[in-house]
């Protein structure tokens, strides 16, 4: 994945970035990427090509999407822990941040440590609905859904549809046998060009044309963040 502001495989105009969206100095896109107003992307984070995401949603530091996802508007991902085992939820035990202006507050020692961003990794076509939270810390696999509103506290398996607060699995978008093959075959490493061809509203027929490309060795894979 390249930087903000650089790309090798696409130029960045090909991206849809908002003129209010925010995108930090830290923060890596690998274009294209579409980000709607208001949208937030924090340092040490980053976006995969094709990844869209929609008004107001956020993505804090230390997490990583994947390509093709589907972020609908309000989202929160990455979002902060607090240490429930210390003395205080509060993050002055560890941080002197959110008062800068106060000499007794930035001058205390402090004696732990603690991170609030814990890596959160968001795999490849992953759809999250609106008003959704992950957790910090959360790693989802490709090809999830999160439905709209929900709280993720713990890792999602690939494929698996959840909802709820916390969320909890509802059933699996597609069988045991087509979820391998789709793990396998990656298509979203194949050039958008080629997956023209491809039936999309069939998925035997997606996996048997994408098989067939894999086999023939015609497709050059054009290698995405390892999630």
């Amino acid at each position: 994945m390249q930087s903000s502001n650089e790309s090798s495989v696409f130029p960045c105009e090909w991206s849809s970035i908002a003129r209010s969206a925010t995108v930090q100095s830290r923060a890596v896109l690998e274009h294209p990427v579409h980000l709607a107003p208001q949208s937030e992307v924090h340092n040490d984070s980053e976006i995969g090509r094709c990844t869209f995401l929609n008004i107001r949603s956020v993505v804090y530091p230390n997490v990583r999407i994947g390509r093709y996802c589907s972020i609908a508007r309000n989202c929160e991902i990455g979002v902060t822990a607090h240490p429930m085992e210390f003395l205080s939820t509060h993050s002055f035990q560890y941080s002197q941040s959110l008062f800068p202006g106060w000499p007794e507050y930035c001058d205390m020692t402090r004696r732990v440590v603690f991170s609030p961003h814990a890596k959160t990794s968001i795999g490849n076509d992953v759809w999250i609905g609106a008003q959704a939270v992950i957790i910090a810390g959360v790693s989802i696999g490709d090809g999830a859904v999160i439905a709209a509103n929900s709280v993720v506290t713990k890792d999602v398996a690939p494929y698996s549809i959840v909802a709820g607060s916390p969320a909890q699995h509802i059933r699996f978008r597609f069988n045991a046998a087509q979820v391998e093959d789709l793990l396998l075959l990656k298509w979203w490493e194949i050039p958008v060009s080629r997956l023209a061809f491809v039936k999309f509203d069939d998925i035997d027929s997606a996996i048997n044309e994408l098989k067939l490309m894999r086999d023939q060795d015609r497709v050059p894979v054009a290698h995405g963040p390892s999630l």
